[in-house]
C-alpha cells in the first residue's frame, strides 16, 4: 500500500512537471473561460434590470455565472487529460511505466490527480479574477471552497472520459473532438447562462441527467443565496455516479490497453510489444536448437 502512495506521488509530480512543456494547452485552458466571463459578464449585465431574475434572489450576473465559468475551466483542461494520455502512448512513456514494479492503476490515478491539481489552480485564478471585478459571495470562504471542490470533482468526473476516449482511440485529434463536442453542450444544457427557472421545461428535464447542471447550479446558490444542503447532496450524488462510470470505464480501458483482452499473456502495444516478440522469438530458436528435429533438406522438390 506504501509503495502504491508513493508511486501515485511521483507519477503525479511527473505529469505535472511534464505539463510546463506545453504551456499552450494550460494557458488555452483557462483564456478562454476568463474571455467568457469578461463578455458575458458585461454583455448580459442588464439580466439584473428583470423583475424575475430579482425576485430569484440574484443581484449580480457576474456572481451568477461564475460557477459556469469555474465548469468551462475544468471541463477544458479534463480534454488535455486524455491528450496527455494519447502522448505517453505515442512516445513510448506509457510503455517504460509499464516495466517499472508498480501497480497499473497508479500510472492512471497519477495522471488523474495532476489534472485535478491543475484544475484547483486555474479556478483558483478564476476566483481571484472575479473577486477583483466585485463579486463578494454570502456564504464567505466556506461556501468559495464547496464550490471549488464541486468543480474539482466535476473536472475529475470529465478526465475519466476523456482519458476513456483516449484509451479507446488512441488518437489526439479524436480525443480532443469528442471532448470539444460534448463539453460545450452540457454546458448549455445547464443553468449556467440563465436561472433554471426560466428555461424551458425540456431543458429542464435534460438537467436532471447533466453533472454540470448540478455543479452550476449548487454554485449559484453558493454564490448568491446560501448553502442549500438537498441541493449539495444531490449534487454529490451524481458527481459520484457519474465518477465511478468514467473512472471505472477509464481503468478498465487502461487495463486493456496495456495488457490485452485476452489475458496477461497477450503482447501489449508500443515499443515493449517488439521486445516481447523478439525475446519470444529467440525462447523458440533456443528450443528449436536444442530439439533433435528431422533435417531440412537442402532444397525442395520442384512439383
Amino acid at each position: 500500500m506504501k509503495h502504491n502512495v508513493h508511486a501515485v506521488y511521483h507519477l503525479m509530480v511527473r505529469n505535472l512537471i511534464a505539463s510546463r512543456r506545453t504551456p499552450l494547452l494550460i494557458v488555452a485552458g483557462i483564456v478562454q473561460p476568463l474571455i467568457w466571463m469578461a463578455v458575458f459578464s458585461q454583455g448580459l449585465s442588464r439580466l439584473t434590470d428583470f423583475d424575475q431574475f430579482r425576485q430569484l434572489g440574484y443581484t449580480s450576473y457576474l456572481s451568477f455565472f461564475v460557477p459556469g465559468i469555474m465548469a468551462l475551466t475544468v471541463l477544458n483542461t479534463s480534454i488535455r487529460s486524455g491528450i496527455a494520455m494519447v502522448t505517453d502512448i505515442s512516445t513510448g512513456v506509457l510503455d517504460k511505466f509499464l516495466i517499472s514494479p508498480i501497480n497499473r492503476t497508479t500510472i492512471l490515478l497519477g495522471r488523474i490527480l495532476a489534472d485535478a491539481i491543475t484544475m484547483a489552480v486555474q479556478c483558483l485564478i478564476v476566483l481571484a479574477i472575479a473577486f477583483a471585478m466585485g463579486i463578494r459571495p454570502p456564504t464567505g470562504a466556506g461556501g468559495v471552497a464547496t464550490m471549488l471542490t464541486l468543480s474539482i470533482l466535476l473536472g475529475i468526473c470529465a478526465a475519466g472520459f476523456s482519458d476513456y476516449v483516449a484509451l479507446r482511440t488512441r488518437n489526439p485529434q479524436v480525443t480532443m473532438l469528442i471532448g470539444i463536442n460534448s463539453t460545450l453542450p452540457l454546458l448549455f444544457l445547464s443553468p449556467a447562462f440563465f436561472p433554471r427557472q426560466l428555461q424551458p421545461s425540456w431543458l429542464t428535464t435534460v438537467g436532471r441527467i447533466n453533472p454540470v447542471a448540478y455543479v452550476v447550479t449548487s454554485g449559484q446558490n453558493l454564490m448568491n443565496l446560501g448553502f442549500h444542503w438537498g441541493q449539495l447532496l444531490a449534487t454529490l450524488g451524481v458527481l459520484a455516479l457519474a465518477g465511478t462510470l468514467t473512472l471505472t470505464a477509464a481503468a478498465l480501458a487502461f487495463r486493456r490497453a496495456t495488457s490485452g483482452s485476452g489475458g496477461g499473456d497477450t503482447v501489449p502495444f508500443g515499443r515493449l510489444g517488439r521486445k516481447l516478440l523478439l525475446l519470444r522469438a529467440k525462447r523458440m530458436m533456443a528450443r528449436s536448437a536444442g530439439d533433435a528435429a528431422l533435417p531440412v533438406p537442402a532444397a525442395l522438390p520442384d512439383n
